[in-house]
């Protein structure tokens, strides 16, 4: 069965404790060769609170040139899920102690700066929708105009700068190699 899923969404193993946070469909059916083969029975919860266990991916297309990329490891490719006949409702309150139980035991728990297991609780317990919830465990990068701008300026300012210095570098070679070739 093919699901309209409601994001952002959640995605988590059976018996693992990493919980993962997609908030756009490009972010969710993106991924590499390796990490499709080790995938499977993940469960899906959706913004709506509808639980879907993937019974299946298949690819759609290569990402990138045949597969490669520069920002992943392996070959990258677009998929599509399959899911289970039968979604099920799963309230907010159970994804709340299934974050609270399992994210404090994560790698990525205390690089968040997390004084405690009990304040994190805390403020999963408190939020009221699973956006809120999507919220602390990954929080949206937000940028102004301003800063966007700032960005586009630094990089093209970059770029400039290395294309003249390897345009010096490259010229200064050709120089030596012709006095030399030429005595």
């Amino acid at each position: 069965m093919k699901a309209r899923l409601k994001y952002p969404i959640f995605s988590f193993a059976p018996k693992g404790n990493m919980i993962y946070v997609f908030r756009k469909e490009e972010l969710y059916t993106t991924t590499n060769t390796e990490l499709l083969k080790k995938r499977k029975n993940y469960i899906v919860v959706d913004a709506t609170g509808t639980k879907y266990v993937e019974k299946g991916a298949h690819k759609v297309k290569w990402q990138g040139i045949l597969g490669y990329c520069i920002r992943m490891q392996g070959r990258v490719i677009s998929i599509e899920y399959e899911y289970g006949d039968s979604p099920e409702p799963f309230p907010l309150r159970k994804l709340q102690e299934l974050v609270a139980e399992r994210y404090p035991k994560t790698r990525w728990f205390k690089e968040e700066c997390w004084n405690s297991a009990d304040e994190f609780r805390q403020a999963i317990f408190a939020c009221k929708t699973f956006e809120e919830v999507a919220d602390i465990l990954m929080p949206e990068r937000k940028t102004s105009v301003w800063q966007r701008i700032e960005e586009y300026f630094l990089r093209a300012g970059f770029l400039m700068l290395a294309a003249m210095f390897l345009y010096h570098v490259v010229w200064r070679l050709i120089q030596k190699v012709w006095i030399w070739a030429t005595g």
